[in-house]
């Protein structure tokens, strides 16, 4: 993290004193970056973004809830409000360094928060002089500061990774598929179909209502099927004996798990899915009880997970490996950054 007051230049810290000039409101001058500005308006809008994840790690660490002196109030050897100052002053740097990079290749003219604001100001009037003329506008009528900064920030670091791509960042073909072989286990492998048939008896009333005493109904019914079960009676006959609806009579509760239901399967049918998973095709369940029904299940066709095709996903692994470079590059870059901050604006900063 970068401390607040100092200059960071390799890991040595000196303190700094009335090393700024004197600038008013979002203008002012929180911190530098070898040297370019970093504006209390720029500040504020990362205040505003690590605020939440401030509030819920003092919640999830120390148990403190937000009141009127959360902000000021320390808890074991922290105090919120310097814990946010320093996320926000930690993320002002990195996108700092990025546009400071992205100006070194060329891709922007004018990286200060002046040039920011003006921009801003011309992006909304020309979006709308565009609705009043009845042209279409893609995204918002008007950014508001926040989302537009996200938004030219977003394009900047695509152009910026287009670049490193061509000069210091190249990536090779073979550097590519062993990039695929480490992740294929998380990215790129699908998940194998498994068919089943089930026997649904729900615990809903009339009115759409949870009901204990249609639960008690539902256990006693599950239970016959169990019992029949038991007995080598059909899977088949007893799903369109027993299940509730006519669709699921007909198709004897079908369902399949596969990658493209995986979604809706964490949702709403993990505890079915996980079931499922554990199943060879002809083997049964015993009863399966969730928040609104009994099931049981039989497992009808399983297949083995695979992998997508290097060939299918190249272009996807290359751009996982551009932003995984992407990262070490700006974290080399900022290792190597000298930041400057300025204590008097800093200790003024209102927690928004």
């Amino acid at each position: 993290m970068v401390g607040i007051g100092a200059v960071i230049l390799l890991g040595a810290v000196f303190f700094v004193r009335d090393r700024f000039a004197e600038q008013k409101g979002d203008y002012g001058i929180a911190a530098t970056v070898d040297g370019e500005s970093v504006s209390v308006g720029e500040l504020k809008h990362q205040l505003l973004l690590a605020r939440s994840e401030t509030v819920m790690y003092f919640l999830h660490t120390y148990g403190a809830a937000e009141d009127d002196s959360f902000w000021t109030k320390r808890y074991g050897d922290e105090v919120p409000r310097q814990v946010l100052l320093r996320k926000a002053l930690d993320r002002s740097v990195r996108v700092k360094v990025e546009q400071l990079e992205a100006k070194r290749k060329g891709l922007v003219d004018d990286i200060s928060y002046a040039a920011f604001r003006s921009g801003l100001v011309q992006e909304n009037e020309r979006r709308q002089k565009a609705v009043e003329q009845q042209q279409a506008v893609y995204g918002p009528v008007q950014y508001t500061e926040d989302v537009y900064h996200e938004y030219v920030r977003s394009n900047m670091n695509l152009a910026l990774k287009a670049a490193l791509i061509q000069g210091d960042m190249p990536i090779g073909e073979d550097e590519l598929r062993k990039h695929y072989e480490t992740m294929r286990d998380e990215l790129y492998k699908e998940e194998g179909r498994i068919t089943i048939e089930k026997i649904r008896l729900g615990f809903f009333d009339g009115q759409g209502r949870i009901s204990d005493t249609v639960k008690e109904e539902a256990g006693k019914r599950i239970e016959e099927v169990r019992q029949k079960l038991s007995r080598q009676m059909d899977f088949g006959e007893l799903a369109e004996a027993y299940n509730e609806t006519a669709s699921e009579r007909e198709t004897r509760g079908r369902q399949v798990f596969d990658s493209a239901s995986g979604r809706q399967d964490q949702l709403y049918d993990l505890q079915l899915k996980e079931a499922a998973m554990k199943l060879e095709p002809g083997q049964i369940s015993g009863i399966i009880e969730t928040a609104s029904a009994y099931f049981i299940i039989k497992c009808i066709a399983k297949q083995s997970d695979a992998y997508k095709p290097y060939e299918e996903v190249r272009e996807n692994v290359k751009l996982n490996l551009t932003n995984v470079k992407f990262e070490e590059w700006i974290s080399r870059k900022m290792k190597d950054a000298v930041v400057e901050t300025n204590s008097k604006v800093l200790d003024s900063m209102k927690i928004l």
